[in-house]
């Protein structure tokens, strides 16, 4: 099941305290952060699944008018 949640972030970014730049740092995949992917991943998949999206119709882009 952890596949599904290959989205989720893994990494974290934290501030080195020994210099300039950032370094990324291992996070553990908590229950909330599981959750919270779960919510994410039903949300793109009911996107997904709507009709507008699942016509043959493209769907009509806005253009700029300046």
């Amino acid at each position: 099941m952890a596949g599904a949640f290959w989205a989720t972030r893994a990494l974290e970014v934290v501030k080195r305290n020994d210099g300039p730049g950032l370094l990324w740092k291992r996070i553990k995949l908590t229950t909330t952060r599981k959750n919270n992917a779960k919510k994410r991943l039903k949300r793109l998949w009911q996107v997904r699944s709507s009709p507008l999206l699942s016509s043959s119709v493209p769907f009509p882009l806005r253009s700029r008018r300046g």
